[in-house]
């Protein structure tokens, strides 16, 4: 019965392997060859967690790429999206299915139901939609919109005129009082109407 489990261990780590140097090599679609590393738990046969960071490890260790690291992280996250929405492998494009990471994965089900009679969405609809249910609160993104923080620039650029040199200073105050008339005139003449 143990030699049965270790023949066993040995085939799947072999076809893990396998697929790691299809990978390494770009021999078929690498986004494909992630998809059924992820779903035949080729990671675990690695000695790796079955977690999204367990996968990244594997990959990362066992490929070591640096320059095709990037794009195996982004098919991890579009093969892990589609298991979780139970879509199709290769239907949906790699840059529609990231956009479902910018919402609270309770929204993704909601996301998803907008396109249900269509097969798969173009970036320019899911953005359109996804913007849509924002509008009316169905979804919410995981971090909110930052607005800029002017208090905070106001500050940083005080902090920068102190090293400024002082004739640098003074081309500097010429371009404001320009940028002021410019932007004070317009509420001026509104004024004098």
């Amino acid at each position: 019965m143990e030699s049965i489990k270790t023949e066993t261990d040995d085939a799947l780590r072999q076809a893990a392997e396998q697929c790691l140097s299809d990978i390494m090599n770009q021999t078929l679609d690498v986004g494909q060859l992630i998809h059924k590393f992820i779903v035949s738990k080729m990671h675990v046969h690695l000695g790796q967690k079955d977690t999204p960071a367990g996968i990244r490890k594997c990959l990362r260790e066992k490929l070591n790429d640096p320059c095709l690291y990037s794009t195996i992280c982004r098919w991890i996250q579009a093969s892990l999206i589609e298991i979780k929405l139970k879509l199709p492998h290769d239907v949906w494009s790699l840059t529609v299915l990231l956009q479902f990471n910018r919402f609270h994965h309770d929204d993704w089900a909601n996301i998803l139901a907008v396109f249900s009679e269509q097969q798969a969405p173009s970036m320019s609809e899911m953005k359109l939609r996804c913007e849509e249910l924002l509008a009316d609160g169905v979804i919410s993104l995981k971090k909110p919109r930052q607005n800029q923080n002017v208090e905070k620039t106001y500050q940083n650029l005080r902090q920068k005129l102190r090293e400024i040199e002082p004739e640098k200073l003074m081309d500097l105050m010429s371009e404001i009082e320009s940028i002021l008339d410019q932007k004070t005139q317009p509420q001026t003449e509104k004024m004098e109407k």
